[in-house]
Order: structure tokens, then C-alpha cells, then sequence
């Protein structure tokens, strides 16, 4: 019998990214986006440092260098390993995420590289060729039937509870870009191994057509 989907965000979900590549924005490029004031609750750069000097174009070729070029070497969170085994017991573990299809290789040689054989069943890149943060993941939830989601994204918490899906927002301490606009249902955790406490609901949870 197969195991229920349950699909996975991978930037700040399952790998720092908002933390390392600010710090590398600021550390490689001179641009200071580690002391600097954040506007709570955006996501681009741009709004979230508007003094910064950056323009989307920029924000996302920074983005764009700084995933082909040093996000690999990013371990997981704490305790991640250890939560996805365990997870993997229950569910079919698919990641979607939002980084563009030019990245997808570097996202499975990072995976390769961090996670055990087997544990992802596949890593699916919905970015297309715009704004990550503005990518919609409803077409690939639909398309693995998945039950249950965790995003550290407003936008695709929101979407998958519309479409039905059980659905976590992961809000580690760290973070200032989410939290701020979420849909009524929407589950808050701070850290990935707060999972298991749900796992049963997952499991008995139905998808509304």
C-alpha cells in the first residue's frame, strides 16, 4: 500500500537560506543585509531592506549566484536528519520548491549530498524563470495528491489550505519574512521536528476536493 505524499519546502524548511545568504550578501558583495533593519513580513529583499540600494533584478541575480555558487555546503537544520526519518516511516516525501529550474541540480546535488539515499522520493523545482516568491505550488500538490505541506512561505500555506491540504507554517526564531499574513488554519511550528507531534492528524487528515 502506498504511503500518503507529504510535501516538503527545502529553503528554511529543511536548510538555512535567509540567514547564510544574507550573510553572504554582506560578506561577498558589500551590501549590508545582516545589521541592517528588516520590514517584518517580506519576503524580496528589496521590500525588506528598501535602503539597501537593491532592485528586484539585482535582489534576484544575488539570489540566483548565491544558490549555484555556496548554498550547497548549507547543512540542514538541527534534528532535520532525524525528523525525516522518521517521517519517511509514515509518508512519501516529496520537496517542491520554489528556486527556479536552473538551480534544480545544484537543490539534487545538495540533497545528494545532506540526506540519506532514498529518504526524498523526488525533489520537484516549480520556479519556472520569475520571482521565486511568487511561484505558486497548487499545480504540484495537485499532481502528487499530496495530503500535508510545511512552507515557510505565507503565500503557499495559504494555497495549499485552499486546495485542501493539511498545511504547517515553519517560523523558526530567526525569521522576520513569514508569519504575518496567514490563512485562519494554518498550523505555526518553530522547529521541523515539531512534525511528529502531527503525525496521526496528517495520516487521518482528508483532502477536500
Amino acid at each position: 500500500m502506498s504511503k500518503p505524499v507529504l510535501v516538503l519546502d527545502f529553503d528554511d524548511c529543511l536548510i538555512p537560506t535567509d540567514v547564510p545568504l544574507r550573510e553572504w550578501i554582506t560578506r561577498e558583495k558589500g551590501i549590508d543585509l545582516v545589521s541592517a533593519e528588516r520590514v517584518p513580513g517580506k519576503f524580496m529583499y528589496e521590500e525588506a531592506f528598501p535602503d539597501s540600494g537593491l532592485t528586484a533584478a539585482i535582489a534576484i541575480s544575488l539570489v540566483d549566484e548565491y544558490i549555484a555558487t555556496a548554498s550547497i555546503n548549507t547543512l540542514p537544520f538541527e534534528k532535520v536528519i532525524e525528523t525525516l526519518e522518521e517521517l519517511h516511516r509514515h509518508f512519501e516525501l516529496h520537496i517542491v520548491t520554489a528556486r527556479p529550474d536552473i538551480h534544480h541540480d545544484v537543490t539534487l546535488k545538495s540533497v545528494e549530498k545532506h540526506f540519506k539515499p532514498g529518504l526524498i522520493t523526488d525533489v520537484h523545482s516549480v520556479g519556472g524563470s520569475g520571482h521565486t516568491k511568487h511561484t505558486t505550488k497548487e499545480q504540484k500538490y495537485r499532481e502528487l495528491n499530496a495530503v500535508a505541506t510545511v512552507d515557510d512561505g505565507d503565500h503557499n500555506v495559504n494555497t495549499a489550505i485552499e486546495v485542501g491540504l493539511l498545511a504547517f507554517s515553519l517560523q523558526h526564531p530567526t525569521h522576520e519574512h513569514n508569519g504575518m499574513a496567514l490563512h485562519a488554519d494554518a498550523i505555526v511550528i518553530t522547529d521541523f521536528s515539531e512534525m511528529l507531534d502531527y503525525i496521526d492528524r496528517i495520516l487521518q487528515h482528508e483532502v477536500r476536493s
